[in-house]
């Protein structure tokens, strides 16, 4: 009798087992961890009737971005779809601003593309918009753990006339919320006021980036670009005859800037606001980008190309080519800043550089000017150390006269000036030297209450417990 009761207690306790390793593994794959995805098909060119739902084929098409965008969160709000992703095709066409924008929480996945692949003739038309074009805040429902993610691709954007309103809005000031926003070989032409606003929590987990696209013959306006708490990146992407109301880069608190594979033609600067920086920078790297005709306001006071103060890292600036700048090259505010195989050239004027308690290496580059026949002070240092290393040719015209207040400036072996007191060194701070490659932020998509798809650890306790206290009960049986 009691080998018949031990045998079943022990199938109990099997039972019992696998049942909580079935429900930690139901709870890892619960809906919000496998969401759907939700296609639709956009077409400004007809005129469909419907309730609510759209889009689920090219002759059911939505008729706007703005209905396509309703069904979804009707869809969305489904238990069995939360957390879903809403992928937008739009097919060839022009869609007005005014019926063909996205205002929603925070929270959402969604892409945009063309229903024809990588076509050219998908544009959005904003000459009569009458709000933001995308506007993510965080007023919505989504829980606060969701990730914002957009992405974009193929679009050209045309028309945006208003001072009132941007392209993109996004305002997470209030939450912790992660949000990313990619627009990809997208294009925006013949536009006076554009800009990409945003409000983040930090450029550790904000980021808008703009990939393979053109900017032409469009005007910023002030602060055109994520300045606050955001990483800001740009890679292979053109600007051609444009020009900003203030800078094309704001200095702000906890933002961090790349620009990689970029060129620029024809921008000027300071156009409302006679800002002299064309960027300014804390925490910033460019690469094997092209500079040409950057022109700044007229003013008494020379432009500046670059300005790096109080960084956080070595900035660093390598495989350029800065062609025909006149004014400062670059300004240091208590920096590092490493200019490694760069290209600097203007046959009709001088480079100058100024440094402020800073650290600046110039290695392996080439200068392209006139020379220095006049014995202008290129130099402006104050409190710095400043060294020429292995450059291929041109350095020599910053040697002659320069300004030189309690700085360090070498030449190879050769000493132009000498510090009075000892300051901090390259080497203390080589530490800290960061590579230019991207970073990718890995983030997450669980909830609150179950982070990464992770188990609430109640569910499975339960069970464990009723498991030993079982196996409690067969000793005592064992022991009488």
């Amino acid at each position: 009798m009691l080998s018949r009761k031990f045998n079943i207690i022990i199938l109990l306790v099997c039972v019992l087992f696998v049942s909580a390793i079935k429900s930690s593994s139901n709870l890892g794959s619960s809906p919000n961890a496998n969401p759907t995805i939700l296609n639709l098909i956009v077409d400004s060119n007809k005129i469909n009737s419907y309730s609510s739902e759209c889009g689920s084929s090219f002759e059911d098409s939505c008729n706007n971005i703005v209905d396509a965008v309703k069904y979804f969160h009707e869809y969305n709000s489904k238990p069995e779809n939360i957390n879903s992703t809403l992928v937008l095709k739009l097919a060839d066409g022009t869609y007005p601003g005014k019926v063909n924008y996205i205002h929603s929480g925070l929270g959402l996945n969604i892409t945009i593309s063309t229903y024809t692949s990588n076509s050219n003739d998908v544009i959005i038309d904003g000459s009569d918009i009458q709000n933001y074009l995308i506007d993510f805040d965080n007023k919505g429902d989504n829980p606060p753990s969701s990730k914002t993610y957009l992405k974009v691709s193929n679009v050209a954007f045309v028309n945006f006339f208003s001072l009132d309103y941007d392209i993109l809005h996004s305002d997470t000031v209030y939450g912790k919320m992660e949000t990313q926003y990619i627009f990809e070989r997208c294009k925006f032409l013949n536009s006076t006021n554009l800009r990409f606003s945003g409000y983040g929590e930090s450029k550790d987990v904000n980021s808008i980036s703009f990939e393979r696209s053109i900017f032409e013959n469009v005007t910023f306006r002030e602060n055109s670009f994520f300045s606050r708490n955001y990483t800001t990146s740009f890679t292979l992407t053109k600007f051609n005859s444009v020009s900003f109301d203030d800078s094309f880069i704001v200095e702000e608190i906890d933002s961090k800037k790349t620009i990689f594979e970029c060129a620029f033609n024809q921008v000027s600067f300071g156009i409302k606001t006679q800002k002299l920086y064309f960027i300014e920078a804390k925490d910033i790297s460019i690469e094997s980008s092209t500079f040409n005709q950057i022109i700044g306001p007229k003013s008494s006071t020379p432009a500046c190309l670059l300005k790096i103060s109080n960084n956080v890292n070595i900035a660093t600036i390598t495989l350029n080519s800065f062609n025909n700048f006149d004014g400062v090259l670059v300004e240091s505010n208590k920096s590092s800043i490493s200019f490694i195989s760069n290209e600097f050239s203007n046959s009709n004027n001088k480079p100058i550089i100024k440094s402020l308690n800073s650290n600046v290496i110039y290695e392996l580059n080439t200068f392209k000017y006139s020379g220095n026949s006049n014995d202008d002070q290129l130099i402006d240092c104050t409190g710095s150390s400043i060294s020429f290393t292995s450059n291929n040719n041109g350095s020599e015209i910053f040697e002659k006269n320069p300004i030189c207040k309690d700085c360090f400036i070498t030449f190879g072996s050769k000493t132009v000036c000498s510090k009075k007191t000892t300051t901090t060194t390259t080497s203390s701070t080589s530490s800290s030297i960061t590579t230019t490659g991207e970073t990718t932020h890995t983030s997450t998509t669980g909830d609150d209450d179950h982070p990464n798809g992770s188990v609430d650890s109640k569910y499975v306790s339960y069970q464990l417990l009723a498991i030993i206290l079982i196996i409690i009960s067969l000793l005592n049986i064992k022991i009488h």
